[in-house]
């Protein structure tokens, strides 16, 4: 075997008839200049597909594969050449592309709202969303859904991505007080929207201060629908007034108490509850009076007797819609008797409510 030196090393040829041949070194080919990274990869990429040699970018020229890099022509297939080159690139954009999602998540805002199905969430969302583009920030949005794990395990996530700051629309004020808590203890600012968070430290809650109420719902009644409909009309002539959510009771007592409870945990600032009958506003009373809470109004529809006695005891039941059922009665015998007799009658024949509170019934006694 031959040795001979090689830019200023020594390798040895393990072919003896290549190296037979050889009497004198060879003068070593000249430098060429180094290049940038694209051009090399690029200019690597292009002479292992021929079978050039290019080590380091400084040589070029036709190379026997035996001798290529001088080693074993087993470790210098170009499969092999690729294989190495495809992990520098790959190692290369790797550290390119870290670069870029650090810069990406320092941009980033994680968001978990309380739901996504009301109006009012809706519209929150698109005031971030629009603040958030003049201000250059990402939002990634997400909802708890009335969900309080589901809203942990978000908040959870948030921090594994290391978003630049976190808002909460908490489902349960207490409850999400941990997550928040760690969340504090990744560095990561935390601030709530609407609705307060009780655990953790918050920056700062940005919130109106203004009337937050909810409707416990009987969305599948027709008469329950238009009574809903009818107060929400009559609240956008309060616009510092807002429903901010609405339960479904199914008009009955028991589950109209735990759909209160509910809100009570979700809405801490809660100000008021409209059930759509007095089954549902004496479930909220029960959910509100087990509390202890204090500062909250409840009113109901029909005044069934157990409700005038709610509202003459001066609860928190404070008022009902008083229909009259006597002059329903009488009013659809009238028009039935029209019809037969070949009258033409209207479609619809409104019958006057009433409000009553605790100085209408006592004068009422």
């Amino acid at each position: 075997m031959k040795i001979w030196p090689r830019h200023g090393n020594f390798e040895r040829c393990l072919k003896p008839k290549l190296c037979a041949a050889a009497t004198t070194a060879p003068s070593p080919p000249a430098p060429l200049p180094r290049w940038g990274r694209g051009e090399r990869i690029s200019s690597l990429i292009t002479a292992l597909s021929k079978g050039e040699r290019v080590p380091e970018g400084r040589v070029r020229g036709a190379l026997p594969a035996e001798c290529r890099f001088g080693y074993p022509d087993i470790f210098c297939s170009r499969i092999t050449c690729l294989k190495w080159l495809s992990i520098t690139i790959i190692a290369t954009l790797l550290g390119l592309n870290a670069c870029s999602q650090r810069g990406a998540t320092e941009k980033n805002i994680g968001v978990t709202l309380l739901t996504k199905e009301h109006v009012f969430y809706r519209d929150l969302e698109r005031g971030l969303h629009n603040s958030a583009r003049e201000k250059g920030f990402n939002l990634v949005v997400t909802s708890g859904d009335w969900d309080l794990a589901k809203q942990q395990a978000q908040i959870e996530n948030f921090i594994v991505q290391k978003v630049a700051a976190i808002i909460v629309c908490p489902v349960n004020s207490k409850g999400i007080g941990p997550a928040i808590e760690k969340a504090n203890q990744a560095k990561i600012p935390v601030f709530t929207a609407d609705i307060k968070a009780d655990g953790g430290q918050v920056v700062s809650h940005i919130a109106s201060d203004n009337g937050k109420v909810a409707v416990i719902d009987q969305p599948i009644v027709e008469s329950t629908i238009q009574r809903v409909r009818g107060f929400e009309e009559v609240l956008r002539g309060s616009p510092e007034m807002h429903i901010v959510a609405k339960p479904n009771g199914d008009g009955v007592r028991d589950k109209a108490m735990k759909a209160a409870e509910d809100l009570l945990q979700g809405y801490p600032e809660l100000n008021g509850i409209f059930g759509i009958n007095d089954d549902s506003a004496l479930g909220a009373l029960s959910a509100i009076e087990s509390a202890g809470r204090k500062g909250i109004v409840v009113v109901g529809f029909d005044a069934i007797p157990e409700a005038r006695a709610a509202i003459l005891r001066d609860s928190v039941l404070k008022a009902d819609v008083v229909q009259n059922p006597l002059q329903i009665g009488q009013k659809t015998i009238e028009t039935i008797d029209r019809y037969l007799k070949g009258e033409s009658v209207p479609p619809l024949i409104p019958v006057e409510v009433r409000v009553v509170d605790k100085a209408s019934l006592e004068r009422e006694k």
